[in-house]
């Protein structure tokens, strides 16, 4: 399926210009391309380049068909970023798209203000190549220590994600985390993915892949956003030959003892958000070290050949 592009145009006008204030102004106007549609109603954001991770600086809404430009107003000289995020009700199968024609702020072009520039370009903004399978991918973004206000563990609410496939490039789907950091792609088809979650000056593992080799698979994906990546891990669960009722783990939260229930496992694991082993114990009976501090952690459940159980443990 050929991907569709829709375009709003961009100029960058030096309007405003005082030596000791260093204020200019961004702004833009909307572009048609008549083969395609008409976008009447998006949010535009503006970032500082030079300072990240990053909010937006400033943000503005376009909701009407009317050809006025967005503005930005008082912008400083420096770098910037500008990301332009579709009414996802009328646009629903576009993804926000950078400056560059990216959905990946590493990969968008910035914009220099200075003294004497003045430019006309296009964004095109990417849309969404709708699958047509029967799997799911869906899962939770959790804080690692992006956010010093925050715990360990805690939902990132309001986060875009967007499910490439590999290779090729196309882009499947577009979710965004609801207020338990929640996400989830339908109708997944048979292939191999990249989960790509757009928070501004941190990079993405870009080595995980989510592989779907059937139809009706539903794979569960925890992303943990620290200060210089975000990582992902699978959540596995428990084999088609196993019953559930054969498993249990608990108590869940813990203090130092875990009770493992199952015939089948030889060794748990215990993994911090990092994705970095802590522990390992072949006792149905775990002791938990007390120098693991308290939080959220992965554990693993192998048998004599490989993963097949997995899942979240809070240590109190």
């Amino acid at each position: 399926m050929k991907t569709i592009k829709t375009i709003i145009t961009i100029s960058i006008i030096l309007i405003s210009f005082t030596i000791r204030a260093q204020t200019y102004v961004i702004a833009g106007a909307k572009g048609i391309d008549s083969t395609v549609m008409n976008i009447f109603k998006y949010k535009a954001y503006l970032y500082n380049a030079d300072s990240l991770p990053s909010s937006p600086i400033d943000s503005l809404d376009k909701d009407d068909a009317s050809p006025t430009p967005y503005q930005f107003n008082n912008v400083k000289n420096g770098r910037y970023f500008i990301l332009l995020a579709p009414d996802t009700t009328l646009y629903p199968n576009t993804i926000p798209t950078y400056y560059g024609d990216t959905y990946k702020w590493e990969e968008a072009d910035t914009i220099l203000i200075n003294n004497t520039n003045s430019l006309d370009n296009i964004i095109y903004v990417i849309s969404v190549d709708i699958p047509l399978g029967g799997s799911i991918i869906s899962g939770e973004i959790l804080e690692g220590n992006f956010k010093p206000n925050k715990t360990e563990g805690d939902p990132i609410p309001g986060v875009d994600i967007v499910l490439e496939q590999v290779p090729g490039g196309v882009i499947r789907g577009r979710s965004k985390t609801n207020e338990k950091g929640e996400f989830q792609f339908n109708n997944i088809e048979i292939g191999s993915y990249k989960l790509y979650v757009n928070i501004i000056g941190i990079p993405n593992d870009t080595t995980f892949l989510v592989n779907i080799i059937n139809d009706n698979q539903e794979k569960t994906i925890t992303g943990i956003v620290d200060s210089t990546l975000i990582s992902f891990s699978e959540i596995v669960s428990i084999n088609n030959h196993l019953n559930n009722n054969d498993i249990k783990i608990y108590p869940n939260p813990f203090n130092e003892v875990i009770n493992i229930q199952s015939n089948n496992f030889t060794k748990f694991e215990l993994y911090n958000l990092q994705g970095t082993r802590i522990f390992s114990s072949s006792n149905k009976l775990v002791t938990i070290p007390k120098k693991i501090n308290s939080g959220l952690y992965i554990y693993k459940l192998l048998d004599s050949k490989n993963v097949f159980m997995s899942g979240k443990l809070i240590k109190k």
